[in-house]
């Protein structure tokens, strides 16, 4: 762990706090992070992964339809590849040409 690691190097000489009490704050934490883990073991399951996967295909290919029909430059639409939320809000904010 990191704090353990900056702790036993002696970089806390430099304040105030007693390392009694620095040692009793890492402890709390480590002990606060194996109670409240940040991530979920496994990661995604198969399942929901090939349903994310069908659904950025179909959305891919309905904007790509989108942008055909309406003489949108594909350059307009390179963002597809990436799909992040900020650029499906500019996409739909930009004018029509």
């Amino acid at each position: 762990m990191e704090a353990r690691r900056t702790f036993k190097a002696g970089d806390h000489e430099y304040t105030d706090v007693k390392p009694e009490r620095i040692e009793l704050a890492i402890a709390a934490d480590v002990e606060f992070l194996k109670t409240h883990p940040t991530r979920k073991r496994g990661g995604i399951t198969p399942d929901a992964l090939e349903k994310r996967r069908t659904w950025k295909a179909a959305f891919r290919a309905r904007v790509t339809l989108f942008a055909e029909q309406n003489g949108i430059a594909k350059t307009e639409i390179a963002w597809l590849g990436r799909l992040k939320h900020q650029d499906i809000v500019a996409f739909r904010r930009s004018p029509p040409a």
